[in-house]
């Protein structure tokens, strides 16, 4: 069903019903929709809509947030992501290899894609991104069967900017010991294992980084480049051939030409991606022709506080004499040229506030105070009298099944027993008045029909646990065997206190007591001891060569 978009605050459009998108070159705006049920709006939206939704969201957390909202109440939907670099522009060392495999599969994918949802901070869709020739000409398919011979295969890897390792462990590494090739392709949730006999593929099989373990028989694996810049000897000899060209002959004598030139993947190249290609070009150009845009936040704000911090950042680097750097124009579209591209596409706000611009108004309604009472007789007669008032179903939502079971039994010492749940679909086709979910949502919905009462609602705080992108090395074990590879001297990142140099491990007595400590070495031969328990929070540095891996000031920002 296809409603009107009407400015009137008489006739309210129903949150689970399909809106009409306008049509290209034109906006709307779609008010009254807090966080959730802009993401519920998008989600129901997205299962009638042909082409592709883009979702441009102020910054990553906000997208990551959508990104878990739009899994839980369209999980069918093929969802794209396009994540920041997470560095500060111009910062001399690379984005996490997961973060690049991500970013060159949904380039890989999006000229093809004929229907799902991308999700992308303003600040990634602002930058200029390498041509999809590039993509192609470096991607190709393995199948088993096929003839290999292993050296000519490592080179042809290493070109395409995969870094031979001893185990594998990240997405961009490969290794090879005898017959057996393992493989951690760009764009895929596990590594492969290539088992060959002479120069044939046998087998290839996907196996556990952590266990090393096999698991998945397959017949093929398709592999992506390993960096978004060129380094092949073609793409070095650009870089050479353009360095020179924007600043100056002299500067073959800058510590960054010379590292380049000596093909060494220095820390921080995302920031020349111009020189080793022949022209990079806009994101816009990877979008199918019926995409539909969503604005989530003041679009022009968030525009500002990306250019802003460019042209900050430029003026503190460019007097660097061993590493110059381009100017922000070359590397992001400035305000006029974004504005442009987006001016001739469909495109939707979604407002929290209705204002006089508001083309859509829906039967979103405000939640009373329902929080729990604990001093009380009664401590839940707030939301048994907002329970006996309402008219609709209720769908409980916890964060996890642990904060379920708690939230269940307070709810059965006061009579309300609800029904358990596990999906999104489940809840809304439920037949009972009440329902319980886990779910990652972290505000409420309340319309007419359904209300999704959040925990945090009754308990009058948040609950929901901060949400990390999601990392390697989160797991004890797979630490330690992460941690086997380093040599004294390595780099190592710490996930608060960035790149240093891991000095091995030493044992130190606290309150008399023997512990086991991590040794790193930062700037200035600042030393920190990480306790053995918390190596979680440490990963080998993937960004560059070891020995061009920057070295970080502890206690700083750098």
């Amino acid at each position: 069903m296809i409603l009107n978009l009407m400015k009137s605050s008489n006739s309210k459009i129903s949150l689970f019903a399909n809106k009409a998108i306008p049509l290209k070159g034109n906006r709307s705006y779609w008010g009254g929709l807090n966080s959730a049920e802009q993401s519920l709006a998008i989600a129901n939206q997205s299962k009638n809509s042909a082409g592709l939704l883009v979702i441009m969201t102020p910054d990553s957390q906000t997208a990551s947030r959508i990104i878990d909202e739009l899994q839980f109440f369209h999980p069918e939907q093929s969802l794209l992501s396009f994540p920041e670099w997470e560095t500060l522009p111009y910062d001399q060392f690379s984005p996490h290899q997961d973060i690049i495999s991500e970013r060159l599969k949904t380039l890989y994918q999006l000229p093809a894609i004929q229907q799902g949802i991308l999700v992308l901070p303003v600040a990634t869709l602002v930058q200029r991104v390498v041509p999809f020739d590039y993509i192609q000409k470096f991607t190709f398919l393995l199948s088993t069967g096929e003839t290999l011979e292993i050296e000519t295969f490592a080179q042809k890897l290493e070109s395409g900017g995969y870094q031979r390792v001893s185990q594998v462990m990240e997405h961009g590494e490969f290794a090879i010991r005898g017959s057996i090739i393992d493989l951690f392709p760009m764009g895929s949730k596990r590594p492969y294992r290539l088992d060959l006999f002479d120069n044939e593929v046998e087998t290839i099989r996907s196996f556990d980084p952590e266990t090393q373990r096999s698991i998945d028989k397959i017949d093929n694996i398709q592999l992506l480049p390993a960096k978004e810049y060129n380094f092949t000897q073609e793409g070095i000899d650009l870089f050479r051939q353009k360095f020179k060209h924007e600043f100056g002959d002299d500067s073959s004598q800058t510590q960054l030409y010379k590292e380049v030139s000596q093909a060494n993947s220095v820390g921080g190249l995302e920031y020349y991606l111009p020189l080793f290609h022949d022209g990079l070009t806009s994101f816009f150009d990877y979008l199918p022709d019926a995409s539909a845009f969503f604005e989530i936040g003041d679009l022009e704000q968030s525009i500002d506080i990306v250019l802003n911090e460019y042209d900050e950042r430029y003026e503190i680097g460019q007097h660097n004499p061993d590493f110059p750097i381009l100017k922000p124009e070359a590397l992001i579209l400035n305000k006029t040229e974004f504005l442009t591209e987006l001016k001739s596409l469909h495109r939707i706000t979604l407002q929290e506030i209705p204002t006089d611009k508001s083309t859509s108004l829906f039967n979103t309604l405000t939640l009373p105070d329902l929080s729990i009472q604990n001093s009380s007789d009664y401590p839940l007669a707030k939301l048994n009298a907002f329970c006996d008032q309402n008219k609709g179903r209720i769908i409980y939502s916890a964060e996890s099944t642990g904060r379920r079971e708690t939230l269940l039994s307070l709810l059965g010492k006061h009579k309300q027993r609800p029904e358990t749940v596990e999906t999104w679909q489940q809840a809304i086709e439920s037949k009972s008045p009440y329902s319980i979910v886990v779910s990652p949502l972290e505000m409420s919905i309340h319309t007419p029909e359904i209300s999704v009462i959040c925990e945090a609602q009754i308990f009058g705080q948040t609950v929901v646990q901060k949400r990390r992108r999601k990392r390697k090395h989160n797991d004890f074990e797979a630490a330690i065997s992460n941690l086997i590879e380093l040599d004294i001297g390595s780099p190592i990142v710490h996930i608060d206190h960035g790149v240093g140099r891991y000095q091995g491990l030493q044992s130190l007595d606290i309150q008399g007591e023997p512990h086991e400590f991590l040794m790193i070495e930062y700037a200035g031969e600042a030393k920190l001891y990480v306790p053995v328990t918390s190596l979680h929070l440490i990963s080998r540095y993937t960004g560059a060569s070891p020995e061009t891996a920057p070295l970080h000031k502890l206690g700083s920002d750098r």
